[in-house]
Order: C-alpha cells, then sequence, then structure tokens
C-alpha cells in the first residue's frame, strides 16, 4: 500500500518484527471491539493510526523511521513523525482518516501469517467478551 504525502510516496507494509515486537495485532483487535460501543472507542482507533503508520514504514523507510523497540524514547520521536506525516496527509483534499486506518488494516490481514494471527486474537477476544456478557447476565 502507498500513500502519497507532500509529493512523497510512502510504502506502507507490515513487516513480521515491528508488527509483533509493538503487539500491533492485539492492539487492532481490541480497537474494533471499542470503536463500535462509544466515542471514546473511536478516539482510541483515531490514536492507533499514527501507530500503525510507524509499523507500516518498518519495512520500506527503516532508514527514517527505524526505532529500537526496546527504547520508548526513540520510539516516541519516531511516533511524532508518523504524527507529522498524518498532519500533512489531513490537509491534502479528500484525505480521510478512518478510509486511511482500514486500508492499513487491509495491508495488515493480506499478510496470511498476520491474517492467521488476527483471526486468532479477534477470536480470543470475542470469547472474552461473550464470557463476560453472559457472566453479568446471570448476575455474576
Amino acid at each position: 500500500m502507498k500513500i502519497k504525502v507532500d509529493n512523497k510516496e510512502y510504502s506502507i507494509k507490515f513487516g513480521l518484527k515491528p508488527t509483533l515486537k509493538t503487539h500491533l495485532v492485539s492492539k487492532v483487535v481490541k480497537v474494533e471491539d471499542s470503536a463500535d460501543e462509544n466515542i471514546e472507542g473511536v478516539e482510541k482507533l483515531i490514536e492507533l493510526i499514527p501507530e500503525m503508520l510507524l509499523v507500516g514504514l518498518q519495512v520500506h523507510h527503516k532508514d527514517e523511521f527505524g526505532f529500537d523497540y526496546d527504547n520508548n524514547e526513540e520510539y516516541n520521536a519516531k511516533l511524532d513523525l508518523a504524527y507529522d506525516i498524518l498532519e500533512k496527509y489531513l490537509e491534502s483534499e479528500g484525505a480521510d482518516l478512518i478510509e486511511l486506518y482500514h486500508a492499513m488494516e487491509n495491508e495488515l490481514l493480506e499478510n496470511s501469517f498476520l491474517s492467521s494471527l488476527f483471526q486468532r486474537e479477534k477470536a480470543e477476544q470475542t470469547q472474552k467478551t461473550e464470557k463476560k456478557g453472559s457472566t453479568s447476565k446471570n448476575g455474576n
């Protein structure tokens, strides 16, 4: 997937190591579940977009956006760069942040390993939600 911002094209691809090291799949599953429930869930989804972008930039743009997975300071500095890209992206005509999220989500799911991991995580989250729902219905 590619996005163009300020006459610069960025290739977004979710590599195995950055995706797993940042726990992106579980974050996407959790955010999607909460986004259906309330406005705070939608805000959490929007907050996840820069992180998704940063992780997606690791494969083709590591020289500019690469970071040490164990260094929060370095990560936050690179995350700020992702926010900058998104700010510029939103200034372009027809830019839609939620549409960008869905495009990145689709890119994440196209990789077969990530797809199976995502589906497994989503099933686990659904089971947890169903257990909570049945527990509260039973008054426990």
